[in-house]
């Protein structure tokens, strides 16, 4: 048995049973994604880019994990990403759990030039399903988020899409009434 089904298993037992009783439920959505160029090692000079996903736990229970490690897909690839919650002082820890209504964020590194600045990105969190429980938790992990770059003075614009709208009859007869 590998070490880390180990700490997986010691950290499910570890886990107190009210935290997944029935109607408790840790549910993530991804909000924000930011990159920004970072030093790997400072011996060999070698660079990456440093993704920081940001997570809203839209659940009722605070998040508790089995381990610090969350597998991310981003447009397909699958990435390790550590997980970290609020200090509570307006930092974050790795593992601290995530309240409900509360932001945390997910860390990851790709190589060079991998994203752009504005461009759209498929992700889809908790790709092998052991940070979330309760319910229907998975329904709404995958989303297209725009890569910022926060050093790059460029607004990053979401695409638009024109669809013509409805005519609605009520709002056309309430005008007509008022421009009498």
């Amino acid at each position: 048995m590998s070490i880390r089904k180990v700490l997986f298993i010691t950290a499910l037992l570890a886990a107190p049973g009210p935290a997944r009783a029935a109607g408790n439920k840790v549910d993530f959505v991804a909000q924000s994604l930011r990159f920004s160029v970072g030093l790997d090692d400072d011996v060999s000079g070698a660079r990456s880019q440093h993704l920081t996903l940001t997570l809203k736990n839209v659940g009722n229970t605070p998040s508790r994990y089995p381990g610090s490690i969350m597998r991310v897909l981003l447009n397909g690839a699958v990435l390790n990403a550590n997980v970290y919650g609020s200090n509570g002082v307006g930092g974050y820890n790795l593992n601290a759990p995530i309240a409900p209504g509360q932001t945390g964020i997910a860390m990851m590194s790709l190589p060079l030039n991998t994203l752009r600045h504005c461009q759209s990105v498929v992700i889809d969190i908790d790709a092998d399903r052991t940070y979330q429980y309760g319910g229907d938790v998975f329904g709404n992990d995958r989303s297209t988020l725009v890569a910022v770059d926060p050093g790059n003075i460029r607004f990053c614009v979401p695409p638009v899409i024109h669809r013509p709208l409805p005519r609605d009859a009520d709002a056309d007869a309430a005008l007509d009434q008022s421009a009498d």
